[in-house]
């Protein structure tokens, strides 16, 4: 059985599962937790109730490599973002292997959905937020853009936080014509985003290496150095209690979240599995798992087992 991961038995954690690939830019779990999503090279994996080396699905048809891959919220869909210049959506219980695409014509570097499923919004590398109507392929663009290549959308509630090259943090109104308000700017390029809405708190990793956390108002509440070389991902449980990061020094660490809303903090222990950087981690809707992707070609699946003390 496995145990909920919490700052307590984090230190436990090891690995349960390894997958060898292509190169690996981002892993997913979908919201009932039964399908992880792999984007490696110019396709993307899908293992249903599995994790092995053989897939349940391959998404192909890309002519670029994948950038990132979200799933709706109730799971119905899967976009991906490629180089490719082309948004496409699967709808993963009807037709798990064809997609419905749109031409962008730049390339796209990050993806997430809309609460509703009714949107998707991409960012590009040319600096733009885009935000689809998937019924009719009505496109929006913010009115504010990046100075260079958007990392990461996410979708909360009417508003979309996105990160970019240009160190900028930026939160766009999707229903008000307005400009963007710069939540946070930083001296370097942010790489990656968790959005902890229990902490009304924002935690975004840097190129030199910084965990970086703002209230959502862009009151610095921490900054500490996470990963020598660079910080590449981070990713939150669903209660908001753990965060996950992993850099360039090839190591993934965890965090206690909480405490990095209130001051600096240390990391609560330290994996060392990858033998490159760790690009891409995700933890399942449970939090009773971790899974993380580096560009050593393999993808690791991390828990702690519960013990069973009946009879001792």
């Amino acid at each position: 059985m496995r145990a909920t991961l919490s700052p307590a038995n984090v230190s436990l954690l090891s690995t349960v599962a390894q997958v060898r690939t292509g190169w690996v830019t981002t892993v997913r779990w979908s919201p009932d937790g039964q399908t992880i999503a792999v984007a490696t090279g110019q396709q993307v994996n899908l293992y249903v109730r599995s994790f092995g080396a053989q897939p349940t699905f391959r998404l192909t048809g890309f002519d670029a490599p994948v950038k990132n891959i979200a799933f709706s919220r109730y799971g119905k869909m899967i976009a991906t973002a490629s180089t490719d210049g082309w948004l496409r959506l699967w709808d993963i219980r009807a037709a798990p292997t064809r997609s419905h695409a749109f031409h962008v014509g730049d390339a796209l570097t990050c993806v997430c959905f809309s609460g509703d499923e009714r949107r998707v919004v991409a960012g590009t590398g040319e600096g733009e937020v885009r935000v689809w109507e998937i019924a009719t392929g009505a496109v929006t663009v913010m009115p504010d853009r990046h100075a260079a290549e958007v990392t990461t959308v996410i979708w909360d509630s009417g508003w979309i936080y996105s990160t970019g090259r240009d160190g900028k943090l930026l939160r766009h109104n999707v229903y008000e014509t307005e400009p963007a308000r710069v939540v946070a700017s930083y001296t370097d390029a942010l790489r990656d985003l968790a959005l902890n809405t229990r902490g009304r708190a924002v935690h975004a990793v840097s190129r030199d290496g910084r965990l970086n956390t703002w209230s959502s108002e862009g009151n610095l509440r921490s900054r500490v150095l996470a990963h020598d070389g660079g910080a590449d991902c981070a990713a939150l449980t669903a209660n908001g209690t753990l965060l996950a990061t992993g850099g360039r020094d090839n190591l993934v660490r965890l965090w206690d979240a909480k405490a990095l809303i209130t001051s600096d903090a240390e990391p609560l222990t330290t994996l060392h599995a990858h033998a490159k950087p760790v690009l891409t981690a995700a933890f399942n809707p449970l939090g009773t798992m971790l899974i993380t992707g580096s560009g050593d070609n393999s993808v690791r699946l991390w828990s702690v087992e519960e013990r069973n003390n009946a009879g001792n």
